[in-house]
């Protein structure tokens, strides 16, 4: 199977190496920060996309959103390992990082939800491509039996080949 640039390596992902935070909590908020911008910004765009209908935005940043939602996943979890050295920053950069992280939910709620709705817009095609492929099966290959388990011909258009009687 070949891979073309747009296709999404999961295994390269997996195999990365975790990204880690720097050792001082100021910077490693800091550095949280630039990696919710990132991740922030992806879904603000893959959101665009999706709004209108625009595939090939969509699928170019799936590769940078799996990326950077990995580290940004990575990262979240070292900030909670590291809660106790988070409190002890400044006030002001904690509250940032609050609203950014706020703003960031509501940001991805929304990719979320239209995500949700191609989700359903595919289901939907799916259930008609199945209806209609069932009911052509259907209407080229109708076999139905009698009581007796015999195949019913009723119906069934009969081909004579018109053999003609000597004795008459």
């Amino acid at each position: 199977m070949n891979q073309t640039s747009q296709d999404i390596n999961y295994e390269k992902l997996s195999a990365a190496p975790q990204h880690r935070l720097p050792v001082n909590p100021k910077r490693a908020v800091q550095e949280m920060m630039n990696i919710i911008s990132d991740l922030q910004s992806i879904y603000e765009l893959e959101t665009e996309a999706l709004e209108t209908s625009n595939v090939k935005t969509f699928m170019a940043l799936q590769n940078d959103k799996i990326e950077t939602a990995a580290k940004y996943q990575g990262a979240m979890a070292q900030m909670m390992e590291r809660k106790d050295e988070i409190k002890q920053t400044e006030p002001e950069l904690r509250r940032n990082l609050q609203a950014m992280q706020k703003k960031f939910h509501a940001i991805a709620s929304r990719n979320k939800t239209c995500l949700d709705k191609l989700q359903r817009g595919i289901g939907r095609l799916h259930d008609t491509l199945q209806t209609a492929a069932k009911e052509a099966i259907k209407k080229d290959k109708t076999f139905s039996y009698t009581e007796m388990g015999a195949m019913n011909t009723e119906g069934i258009k009969r081909i004579t080949t018109g053999t003609i009687s000597e004795t008459a």
